[in-house]
């Protein structure tokens, strides 16, 4: 994704039903870049900011998360740490697996701008003309 610039990722929950009724459950994970500043929030309060923090649901559900346009450019590594049952304090899989961590990386780049100074120039037959190029990040 590109600096301010609004994205998103998809994830999905199973197998938090019993006996045919929905569970609570919740979700906590852990960004280990460091750098997402408290201010930087997404649509939601479950969206992604930075730290460390929790997601919570009900039942089976596919539900999109969004990453707020206000990441400065860099790498953010989120890991999903374990998902619980709370109505019954049980610990499920992440990833099919009790051993294994799921990640997500987000890679957010820097919109370079070009420029031209001076932007307009005049000069003569058999002459030249001097301008600067400049690409900033």
């Amino acid at each position: 994704m590109y600096v301010k610039v609004l994205d998103s990722f998809c994830f999905e929950v199973s197998n938090a039903v019993l006996n045919g009724a929905n569970v609570n459950w919740a979700i906590t994970y852990s960004e280990s870049a460091g750098q997402v500043s408290s201010g930087c929030v997404g649509l939601a309060s479950e969206d992604l900011p930075g730290g460390s923090g929790s997601y919570s649901g009900i039942g089976n559900v596919d539900s999109t998360i969004f990453v707020p346009a206000c990441l400065p450019v860099g790498q953010y590594v989120y890991t999903v740490t374990n998902i619980v049952n709370t109505d019954a304090s049980c610990t499920g899989h992440v990833d099919g697996s009790s051993s294994n961590t799921q990640t997500i990386t987000i890679n957010v780049y820097p919109e370079p701008a070009f420029a031209v100074t001076p932007d307009s120039s005049e000069v003569c037959e058999n002459n030249i003309a001097l301008a600067d190029f400049s690409i900033n990040y």
